[in-house]
């Protein structure tokens, strides 16, 4: 009997272990093989028309945020040559050309068996403020007068950078899908048009607009079954630590995002004249921040994690700390102690906590992760300006429209609990489990609910510490955007302030006056990072849910087209999921709707919406011009014809006959490629009668298909619209260039393409006797003038500051501004670098002194974690674990925490040597000299990206051509090298060098320097500037503008919005520029202007209420 007992005591942790094992191998296994990469596509910010008002004289005059072409790919693990990327481009649309070139480029390079038209998939955000000339069709370009070949190369070499990082980065992980319905997010900007389809199809839904928002949450890079079933070993035998629980106790690494919704990126109007990713960029912008920030906390659990289990109290300690990392629909952050008092780490998180019993330790640890959590979300909407409750709550939209409209649509997010129900036509607006507050705030509180009882093994399931890898990349991709607006308050007359009329959009029967409200109106940027953080909101609420979802398995398939759509066929179909009129497409043809533009952009003259007549004048204009013949007023009706553009070749085609449509399929997951902007229904249309055709072909038991529509992929072709909306001749159905049956036409080569992939059939777009579309860059007319001569004022230099900042202390919210003398931006694009830059003084030696005496506890302002300094040696003793991992925190935040966000872009553009060399020169920013390590990369980069590379080299002493007369614009001597002191006379000697600035502002800057830094107690204090924003922040402008239009003096503006929890220190602006001489040359320098101070706003208000 002893004996049996023993065996069967000696059987349980044997049991114990296979079973974690199993659980693991089941937790990790890779279906799918996943990379992800970024590259810089921003492309000249001066001279160049801004893509999509076409509006002639909204001319880029500088930059508000870099745009970035993000790559997401993925490969059938057990045979990784089949594969495809998509890729989601801070662009206006996709480019039929760029794509030719992508794809010949991946074929040069890796061979034309791995990458080809079929398997690579661009798409564009349809930002309007994206520089123009880089499609290969005269009607998109005239604007721009012609091609531009800087936008053109920009692009190309860009989302090269992305997919190479891609396919350098691929590597066995998980994909799990997560689909919900945010409201608040667009309005339907043609309502009038959605309402002429069919009653009974538009009872199907609850909104005239497509609220899906769909995601996939990429990991991969974390820890291998071995690792787990380590783990499991080492808990069975007694030996188990914190830190093999925390490794085991996790899914993987987040490696990506990538999302869509279905919003136009027109929050910024068409007076912008900011190169902009608008509200998509927002999105970008804050998912990447919030990965960033729940990183630096993991970090920060994790060093704790180590510290505790050095001592006998480590679980304890770990359970008040918080050291793990909260992952339900709640929010993350620093979580429950999972990591300190775990039993045993096999299993991903099935073993039962000890501490868990404790009533005490449970509250204390639900309090961290609400904490934590908390600070991580508000730390990512920061990098927009805003704080979270912006984002989530109706106030500041109604307090916009009060100014005159009608209050606009308050946040509203709904989880749909299964992927099954995403498929569901009926209720799709609506319905879902509503976890408007679970998904945000409620998960915080649900914890602390019930942090006075035992948690579940569910519980502990979600409990597992959240981890991002250093280059997380996040994107909302472009959806079935064609009527959709972001000027959510609706759209009012700016004479009269009343709603428009809303069948034409007009006021007073003309259309420029009508214009679409953001709901931050009249404040377009605040606008556009509403919108872009509520899409962001959504998608972190979804990032969090799929972590709760089984990973996707199952087929990995592309298949793709090439159609002529001038002259396709279209066969008559009525069944359930999808009925067709039968016809044929017509060559292509522009409305005179078309001219009038929408709300979110009017157009000009006299040209109004859904007029199926047109203006007299300009049907006799159109006769002139181009008449249409009979078969093409007959096949484009009711259409009235504008441009018959179909019939115009000189001196190249004005728009495309050849495009191209794609499915891609991820196991249950289908993604439809569209070139152009599907409206609302259109879109719904595509994913029921893709989900039906599918669903019919599943087994029993299989996952119901999730369908995805892809806009402005591929190419561009303008709109896509229902036979029904057509009809109406909106703007969008007068920019349906294929007439009527455009939209059927597309279904139906979409069907074929699912057919094929069903069969298992081969599918080659290029095979022989295919349609190809043309290449025709050779015959590209390019009018725009080069950049002849930059100059500077006898006695002036490049660089020079001719505005200092106006006041010497600033409180978050408030502005900064600087002005410089300046150069062309086109000399110079600064791909992967930065034409401005935000700089805070950081000491050196004496700081980590001074940290010596007093731990990062103090230096953490704003969050409610400084201490007495009496107080301090007393928790340091007892908590040594929980400081330790707060030193950490505080390491990764602030300018490091930025270095998070960079992503090391400048390796992914590089050569491999290169990069090694660009990695050093980061590091070397970190522990020593910043100048030094600038100088060092930017030698090893060349001249030409020295000034985007070497943050801290010195570009006035670069190597470049010079002159005898050219040599007195540029500065002996950086005006930014101060070595690695900083004088108290900062500011004063600024001033002697020629600065133009007040008197009172240089004083004011010298008082900041000596209150700062210097007050230390020495007058000149050790340490380094390191760059906290540059101009791929939100937070930050560079307007760039001419004295005179053909003047080649110029000035640039760096703006810096400070944004909420900006820590207190001493800041400075910092410029980089590329002037051309006479000879051709292109020299570097650089600005900086006087330094200033950011306070806590209770001590600025105090300050500004002492100068009154």
């Amino acid at each position: 009997m002893a004996r049996s007992t023993q065996r069967s005591t000696l059987a349980c942790p044997v049991k114990a272990l296979l079973l974690a094992v199993a659980m693991s191998y089941s937790c990790c296994r890779a279906d799918y093989l996943v990379g992800v990469g970024m590259g810089d596509i921003t492309g000249p910010v001066a001279d160049v028309n801004l893509m999509g008002y076409a509006q002639p004289l909204q001319t880029a005059r500088g930059l508000h945020t870099r745009l970035f072409a993000r790559a997401f790919m993925f490969a059938d693990a057990a045979y990784p040559r089949r594969r495809f990327v998509y890729v989601s481009a801070d662009a206006c649309m996709a480019s039929q050309l760029v794509s030719l070139r992508v794809v010949q480029a991946l074929q040069a390079e890796y061979g034309k068996e791995l990458y080809g038209f079929d398997n690579v998939a661009i798409s564009g955000t349809h930002t309007h403020a994206s520089p123009a000339g880089f499609l290969q069709y005269l009607l998109y370009d005239i604007t721009s007068l012609g091609f531009v070949t800087q936008s053109f190369e920009a692009m190309v070499e860009g989302i090269l950078v992305a997919i190479r990082s891609a396919h350098g980065s691929l590597q066995p992980g998980r994909v799990l899908l997560a689909a919900g319905r945010l409201a608040g997010g667009s309005i339907n900007r043609s309502p009038t048009a959605y309402a002429a389809n069919p009653q009974e199809e538009r009872d199907m839904y609850d909104s005239d607009v497509d609220t899906d928002i769909t995601l996939l949450r990429l990991e991969g890079g974390g820890p291998a079954v071995a690792g787990a079933a380590a783990g499991a070993a080492a808990a069975v035998a007694g030996r188990g630590s914190s830190r093999a629980a925390a490794v085991a106790n996790y899914a993987g690494l987040g490696l990506g995002a990538l999302s869509w919704f279905a919003v136009h990126c027109t929050s910024l109007n068409n007076t912008n004249r900011l190169v902009s990713g608008d509200n998509k960029a927002a999105a970008s912008l804050m998912l990447e921040r919030w990965a960033a920030e729940a990183e630096a906390r993991a970090q920060a659990a994790e060093a704790e994690a180590e510290a505790q289990a050095e001592t006998p109290t480590g679980g304890a300690l770990g359970a008040t700390a918080g050291g793990g990392s909260s992952t339900s629909a709640g929010g993350q952050g620093l979580g429950q102690g999972q990591a300190g008092r775990q039993s045993g780490g096999g299993g991903g998180g099935q073993a039962e906590s000890a501490a868990s019993s404790s009533p005490a330790a449970a509250a204390a640890a639900a309090w961290a992760a609400a904490q934590s959590a908390a600070a991580a979300a508000a730390a990512a909407s920061a990098a927009l300006g805003l704080r979270l409750e912006d984002l989530t709550s109706p106030d500041p939209e109604q307090a916009a429209a009060a100014a005159g409209g009608r209050a606009a649509r308050p946040f509203n997010f709904h989880l749909l609990t299964s992927s099954s129900k995403a498929a569901e036509p009926a209720g799709e607006e609506g319905g879902g489990a509503g976890v408007g507050g679970a998904a945000g705030g409620g998960g915080e509180r649900a914890q602390a609910a019930r942090a006075g009882g035992r948690t579940t093994r569910q519980e502990q399931q979600q409990q597992r510490p959240l981890r991002f890898s250093r280059g997380f990349v996040a994107a909302v991709a472009q959806a079935a955007v064609g009527d959709t607006s972001p000027n959510t308050a609706g759209a009012y007359c700016l004479d009269t302030g009343l709603p428009c009329e809303p069948a034409h959009s007009t006021c007073n029967g003309r259309n420029e006056l009508c214009h679409g409200r953001g709901p931050a109106w009249p404040h377009d940027r605040a606008s556009a990072a509403l919108i872009g953080g509520r899409q962001a909101e959504a998608a972190r609420r979804l990032y969090l849910a799929a972590g709760e979802q089984a990973p996707l398995t199952g087929p990995l398939a592309y298949r793709s087209s090439f159609i002529d759509m001038a002259n396709t066929s279209v066969a008559p179909v009525n069944t359930s999921s999808w009925a067709a009129r039968g016809g044929r497409t017509c060559p292509p043809a522009m409305g005179m709707s078309f001219a009038a533009g929408t709300t979110d952009g009017p157009g000009a003259f006299d040209f109004t919406q859904g007029d199926t007549r047109g203006p007299p004048l300009w049907r006799l204009v159109a006769r002139l011009l181009t008449p249409p013949s009979p078969q093409q007023v007959a096949c484009q009706a009711p259409k009235p014809i504008l441009l018959d553009t179909g019939q115009i070749t000189v001196p190249y085609p004005w728009q495309p006959r050849i495009t191209q449509v794609s499915l891609l399929r991820l196991g249950h997951l289908l993604v439809a490629c569209l070139p152009g902007e599907p409206t609302t229904m259109a879109g719904r249309r595509i994913k029921r009668a893709l989900a039906a055709r599918f669903a019919a072909a599943a087994s029993p038991g299989e996952p119901a298909p999730v369908v995805v529509v892809s806009g402005l992929t591929g190419t561009y072709s303008s709109y896509i619209t229902t036979w029904e909306e057509y009809q109406v001749q909106r703007y969008e159905g007068a920019s349906t260039l294929y007439g009527p049956h455009t939209l059927d036409a597309y279904i139906q080569e979409l069907l074929a393409l699912a057919d094929s992939m069903l069969a298992g059939t081969p599918h080659d777009p290029t095979a022989a006797g295919s349609t190809a579309p043309p290449d025709l860059q050779s015959r590209q007319w390019a009018l725009l003038p080069p950049v002849v001569l930059d100059a500077v004022p006898p006695g002036a230099v490049f660089g020079q500051v001719t505005q200092q900042p106006g006041r010497d202390s600033y409180a978050p919210g408030q502005v900064v501004n600087a002005t410089f003398r300046a150069a062309n931006p086109r000399n110079n694009l600064h791909a992967n670098g930065s034409f401005l830059t935000v700089e805070r003084w950081q000491q050196s030696k004496s700081r980590a002194r001074h940290h010596q005496q007093q731990p990062p506890l103090q230096e953490v302002k704003g969050q409610g974690i400084r201490q007495p300094a009496g107080e301090q040696q007393q928790q340091q003793q007892q908590q040594g674990g929980f400081a330790k991992a707060l030193g950490v925190l505080w390491q990764a935040s602030g300018a490091r925490l930025w270095r998070l966000l960079s992503r090391s872009t400048v390796q992914q553009q590089q050569p491999a040597a290169v990069a090694e060399v660009a990695v050093a020169a980061v590091a070397g920013t970190r522990g020593g000299d910043a100048a030094t390590a600038g100088a060092a990369a930017g030698a090893s980069l060349g001249g030409a990206q020295a000034g985007g590379v070497g943050a801290g080299a010195t570009a006035a002493t670069a190597a470049g051509v010079q002159q005898d007369g050219e040599e007195v614009w540029f500065a002996a001597q950086s005006p930014c090298s101060s070595g690695r002191s900083l004088p108290a006379a900062t500011a004063g000697a600024a001033a002697a060098e020629g600065t133009a600035a007040e008197g009172t502002a240089a004083e004011g800057a010298a008082e900041g320097v000596a209150d700062g830094p210097a007050a230390e107690g020495a007058a000149e204090e050790e340490g380094e500037w390191v760059a906290v924003h540059d101009d791929r922040d939100w937070v930050t402008r560079f307007h760039w503008d001419r004295h005179a239009e053909l003047s080649p003096l110029s000035y640039a503006t760096l703006v810096w919005e400070v944004p909420p929890e900006t820590p207190p220190g001493t800041y400075r602006l910092r410029y980089r520029g590329d002037a051309k001489l006479l000879s051709g040359a292109v020299r570097p320098f650089e600005g900086c202007s006087a330094a200033f101070r950011v306070e806590e706003e209770a001590a600025a208000a105090a300050v500004e209420e002492n100068d009154g």
